[in-house]
């Protein structure tokens, strides 16, 4: 483990050099973005394309060590796995990296590969298993910045290597219309399952406690929306989507509130945005405003967040995490 934090301090200097995020971090030719939320192995790889990137590749036992030291700093654990971008279609084939580029080294842990085909990397030790698809984990993204146009915006950004990154497309589920990550010139979709409730429009959902009606709208990306400015306050774009369904992005006052919100949630969707933002990104733990003006007076955060110089908050499996942007696979909470 010593050595794992040696390599940590090491390359410390060159987190965000280049990179998209100030919380990414640059080594060799790419940057990696740490993102602590679990996924399966498909809607990692889909997240990672939604913003441009690919599921980490790792092409040297340096590249293995730094990722597995920095993923337990930035996840704040010193066991788990998480997810990189190492895959094969059945026991029997090659395995390939998510970004198109050939496997010249592995890290196998001892008894692996077995008949799994999904690779995950330990936090403790660098080394890789193969798992199944179905397990969630947190995981890593990579991008190279040099090879990337950008337009204002990681999510405007377009790839021109010369392998390009599809992303996987999502299925449909019976609570609601989602939208597909590589669609374009779309509306954002949203669940339609929800009864009709004290007036509440069709979609919405109706909360007897606070006599609002709310709806979970999918992000989907920006092309159907008005540009915004880069530095434009945080919340910005996802108030776009509640603006076109009549609503505003949704406050959480109680353990109730926040309860009910998480009934809203699509199936298959991990993570939903809601309408708190960090307005002093200098602070560090920030300063955690409602988007309609009001103190945070109520909160649930997991273990180690707030995060410095993260932006939002997002809902997850019963408690909060902060992050920098809503990708096109994940919901915004919206209420009217």
């Amino acid at each position: 483990m010593l050595a794992l934090w040696t390599v940590l301090l090491l390359f410390s200097a060159v987190q965000s050099q280049g990179c998209w995020n100030p919380r990414d971090v640059h080594i060799g030719n790419n940057c990696y973005t740490f993102v602590d939320k679990i996924h399966t192995y498909s809607n990692a790889r889909a997240y990672c394309h939604s913003v441009h990137a690919s599921l980490a590749g790792v092409q040297s036992a340096i590249d293995a060590n730094f990722l597995a030291a920095n993923a337990g700093s930035q996840f704040g654990v010193t066991n788990g796995d998480f997810w990189i971008g190492l895959s094969r279609a059945g026991s029997e084939a090659s395995f390939k990296w998510d970004d198109g580029t050939s496997v010249t080294f592995t890290n196998w842990g001892p008894g692996y590969p077995n008949s799994q085909n999904y690779v995950a990397e330990s936090i403790a030790n660098g080394r890789w298993k193969t798992l199944a698809g179905a397990a969630e984990l947190p995981l890593v993204c990579s991008y190279d910045p040099k090879e990337v146009i950008t337009t204002g915006s990681p999510m405007k950004t377009t790839k021109v290597t010369k392998t390009s990154v599809v992303p996987t497309k999502q299925a449909s589920t019976t609570r609601g219309t989602r939208l597909q990550s590589g669609s374009t010139n779309q509306s954002p979709s949203f669940t339609t399952s929800q009864p009709v409730s004290n007036s509440c429009p069709q979609g919405f959902k109706f909360s007897k406690l606070t006599k609002k009606c709310y709806i979970v709208v999918m992000y989907g990306d920006d092309d159907s929306y008005p540009d915004v400015p880069t530095n434009a306050p945080p919340l910005t774009r996802e108030q776009q989507r509640c603006t076109k369904v009549g609503a505003t992005l949704a406050t959480i006052h109680s353990q109730e509130e926040n309860e009910f919100v998480r009934t809203l949630f699509p199936e298959n969707v991990s993570y939903c945005t809601a309408g708190l933002r960090n307005i002093n990104s200098s602070s560090s733990e920030g300063d955690w405003e409602w988007i309609d003006g009001t103190k945070m007076d109520y909160s649930n955060f997991s273990p180690s967040f707030p995060k410095p110089n993260d932006s939002i908050v997002q809902i997850g499996h019963g408690f909060w995490v902060t992050y920098t942007r809503t990708t096109p696979l994940e919901g915004v909470i919206c209420m009217k």
